[in-house]
């Protein structure tokens, strides 16, 4: 069996991003080399989530749904090198802080309610849902400050969502679905915490907006076993507002939204297909063509930029 090892990083100076040498946040020169005193970067992630239900038959064939999920992230620890930074917090004004010994919050949760409603012998079907965003994170940040200095960050919005949706089938072969959406997209933990190491935290990040309209046709064989086929299709629009990216930076990179304005905006077509030519064997497909282009909005236009 290989040996296993541990490797610790004994170099108690960082460089920042102008290529200065810096202990404790102060700059050094290169005779300031030495050991760490046995320090390293530790990190604890603690993860709470809930997640409940609710679903009453107001009538034969129609529902009413409430539902909510919550979901915390804790993040604490030390890195006594990549850590240091220059606190702007009143309590301790331009001290030296290790910014990992400080908590991280990423708290979200969405709250639903939902009807669902089947008709003409339940050949068709219809949702109509409502939803509700809360985000709340905070923690140290140095994203977007002077040199080293940091400070206690606390961001925290709520949004809404809704969602409509038509189901028709007329016989055993046909269905036609259409569906169009306002949703959001919240950031997760690793685009908030970053990796420690090349991507740094940023709390400074909004939820991706977006709109969908979609529309699909299936057809499917009445025939099943050897023989059975089906052919589907659906378009599809997006536009999505404050995308999350990685931003690119000198030495550690991080996540950031979009420049207000800025969107993408896509569109496309999917063709699904399979075919059971045997009892054993099924041969299925799927192409798609799709137009993505990133745009900048003019008032009520949008202009192509890439």
């Amino acid at each position: 069996m290989p040996a296993m090892e541990k490797a610790k990083d004994t170099a108690n100076v960082s460089l920042d991003r102008f290529g200065n040498i810096r202990k404790h946040g102060i700059i050094r020169t290169i005779d300031d080399i030495g050991e760490l005193y046995g320090m390293d970067l530790s990190l604890d992630y603690t993860l709470k989530t809930f997640r409940g239900n609710l679903s009453y038959g107001v009538l034969p064939n129609q529902n009413l749904e409430v539902n909510h999920t919550y979901t915390a992230y804790d993040r604490i620890g030390t890195d006594p090198i990549g850590g240091r930074a220059i606190s702007k917090h009143p309590d301790n004004y331009n001290e030296i802080v290790d910014i990992y010994t400080y908590p991280s919050i990423f708290q979200k949760s969405v709250s639903a309610v939902g009807w669902e409603g089947h008709f003409l012998d339940k050949k068709l079907e219809s949702i109509l849902a409502y939803k509700h965003y809360r985000i709340r994170m905070a923690g140290y940040t140095t994203i977007n400050k002077i040199g080293n200095d940091s400070k206690i960050y606390t961001n925290s919005s709520k949004h809404d969502g809704w969602v409509a949706g038509l189901s028709y089938r007329p016989n055993v072969n046909w269905t036609f679905k259409t569906s169009f959406e306002h949703t959001l997209r919240m950031p997760d933990e690793f685009e908030l915490f970053g990796d420690s190491q090349g991507i740094r935290t940023n709390f400074d990040i909004r939820p991706e907006r977006s709109k969908n309209f979609n529309i699909e046709a299936q057809y499917r064989s009445t025939k099943t076993g050897t023989g059975a086929f089906m052919i589907g299709t659906n378009f599809f629009y997006r536009k999505i507002r404050d995308l999350i990216y990685l931003h690119p930076d000198i030495l550690f990179s991080y996540y950031q939204n979009a420049p207000m304005g800025i969107g993408i905006y896509a569109r496309g077509l999917d063709l699904d297909v399979y075919y059971q030519p045997f009892k054993f064997l099924t041969i299925g497909g799927n192409a798609m063509y799709m137009d993505r282009r990133l745009i900048k909005e003019d008032g009520d236009r949008g202009v192509r930029i890439q």
